[in-house]
């Protein structure tokens, strides 16, 4: 609660800050347009609206530009007011360089995670092992490739963690189909009835 309030706080200060430094200029938007267009950009995956996942990152990239604008308005700001020292506008194009490595290393690490459907729900399974619906997903992706044992043991985990979320029932089902073994998937009916 208090880093938000905090963050909140910084996103409004930064806003003032800017006007201040850019008043002298044909156009500038009223400072709190800033900090408004940041919120409006959260309001969707803040919790306003209830979501399906826990964690769901691709949701943060639209909210994620508001920040990094006020992070560019206070690089900017600093970088306005030290202007003078040539010392440090040299450091901060190596700062800024080193970010850009550090950023682009990261991306690369976190697409190995998206090479493959199953590489994807085993990060998700790893990082979040209470979740029933991401371990159904990985029971799903293991029957595209025909791992049905793999299959059955993520389904049955999906299962034990949610005995009322009836989805890894049925895929449970049609992998027992898929392997031929029908008296498996009689008594997984029989349970969903």
């Amino acid at each position: 609660m208090l880093s938000s309030t905090l963050l909140i706080l910084a996103v409004v200060g930064l806003a003032h800050l800017d006007d201040k430094a850019y008043s002298g200029q044909s156009f500038t938007p009223p400072w709190w347009s800033r900090p408004a267009l940041v919120f409006i950009t959260i309001i969707p995956s803040s919790g306003l609206v209830p979501l399906p996942d826990l964690e769901a990152e691709h949701r943060s990239y639209l909210p994620s530009v508001g920040i990094y604008i006020a992070c560019a308005l206070l690089l900017d700001f600093i970088v306005s007011k030290l202007a003078l020292l040539a010392r440090f506008q040299l450091g901060m194009n190596r700062i800024v360089a080193v970010m850009i490595i550090m950023l682009c290393l990261t991306t690369w690490q976190h697409n190995s995670v998206w090479s493959s459907e199953i590489g994807l729900w085993k990060d998700v399974t790893e990082k979040s092992p209470g979740r029933a619906r991401a371990w159904n997903n990985l029971g799903a992706a293991h029957i595209k490739r025909g791992q049905f044992k793999e299959a059955i043991q993520a389904y049955l985990r999906a299962i034990e963690l949610l005995t009322s979320y009836e989805i890894p029932y049925l895929n449970l089902m049609i992998c027992y189909n898929q392997m031929q073994s029908f008296s498996s998937t009689l008594l997984i009916r029989e349970k969903l009835l």
